[in-house]
């Protein structure tokens, strides 16, 4: 930007010269001359600087892409073996989508089942294959894997 306004003074200052304005540099010269040349060139200065923001900076800016919108919670509780208050602990967990059930490593799972005191209702051992199967609307496939569960543990 800093090129484009001096080229834009250069041509003011070409234009000036062009049409005549000058300022005596003689030992003889007015003094008040100099000043008004100096008030002119920073008029033009700022008028130039003016015309350049309205030509090239001075357009609205253009919007900002939307942030993409925060991953919307699953149904945890579509696991075989999750009921509401599993989820609920999940959550808390951070675990609050069937990708990151997915990922998840069954250590810590048994660590989140097992710090709520409910080792004996729960087994995470088939979450994650399960959880997987969702993320990818694999639904026949879970439901399959499913009918050979009870209570999410293989019969």
């Amino acid at each position: 930007m800093l090129g484009r306004m001096s080229a834009l003074l250069g041509c003011l200052a070409v234009a000036m010269t062009g049409t005549g304005f000058a300022v005596p540099l003689g030992s003889n010269g007015d003094p008040f001359q100099y000043v008004y040349a100096v008030i002119v060139l920073i008029v033009a200065a700022l008028v130039a600087m003016a015309v350049l923001w309205w030509v090239i900076g001075g357009r609205a800016p253009k919007e900002a892409p939307a942030p993409p919108s925060p991953r919307v919670a699953d149904d945890l509780t579509r696991i075989e073996g999750i009921g509401p208050k599993i989820s609920g602990l999940l959550r808390e967990a951070g675990i609050s989508t069937f990708a990151q059930l997915a990922m998840a490593p069954v250590e810590r799972l048994e660590k989140i089942i097992a710090d709520a005191d409910l080792t004996a209702l729960a087994d995470p051992g088939t979450w994650p294959a399960q959880a997987r199967l969702a993320a990818e609307g694999e639904w026949e496939r879970l439901s399959a894997l499913q009918e050979e569960l009870k209570g999410g543990r293989r019969r």
